[in-house]
């Protein structure tokens, strides 16, 4: 790669992110599949003979999960907090304290929590913003949150109608 592009790496960034996509590309089993070609693919990983649980997909699904972190109740403390409870639509989903944003412009007697996370994107470690829904009595903490994390964009996924009924 240096023969061929010279010049290629001009930053540290640039280098640490080569790297860590090089370690992926010859440590990862390859999984491109073309759309043309899913619906075969998926006739091979989800054989109707076979039982669901000794499927590739099923073993695919195993290993991902096997890959997802687990967090012990201390890595929720201000979700837990006893003020910030009713801030949680549901109690099974709440925000790690080492990944969720502050609330830097509080109001009086509010907390800076809101169940929300920071994302990584390709250029940030905090490039997006994940929450729920607001509920009726986090409205403003929604706002304060889009405020001071100067949010451009807002992506609802859903009916809003079927959030604010439940």
């Amino acid at each position: 790669m240096r023969n061929d592009r010279m010049n290629m790496i001009q930053t540290y960034e640039q280098y640490i992110a080569l790297h860590e996509l090089l370690v992926e590309g010859f440590n990862l089993q390859e999984s491109l599949i073309f759309r043309v070609n899913f619906p075969a693919v998926l006739a091979t990983m989800c054989p109707t003979n076979t039982p669901a649980n000794q499927t590739k997909i099923h073993q695919e699904y195993k290993v991902l999960k096997s890959l997802t972190p687990n967090y012990s109740q201390g890595c929720f403390k201000a979700a837990l907090r006893e003020e910030n409870l009713e801030k949680n639509r549901n109690k099974d989903i709440l925000a790690a304290d080492k990944f969720r944003p502050f609330l830097q412009s509080q109001l009086p007697n509010v907390t800076d929590y809101i169940n929300a996370v920071m994302i990584q994107s390709h250029t940030s470690m905090s490039g997006y913003l994940m929450t729920q829904f607001p509920l009726e009595d986090t409205i403003d903490d929604f706002w304060t949150m889009v405020f001071d994390y100067s949010c451009e964009n807002i992506v609802v996924l859903g009916k809003t109608t079927e959030v604010c009924n439940n």
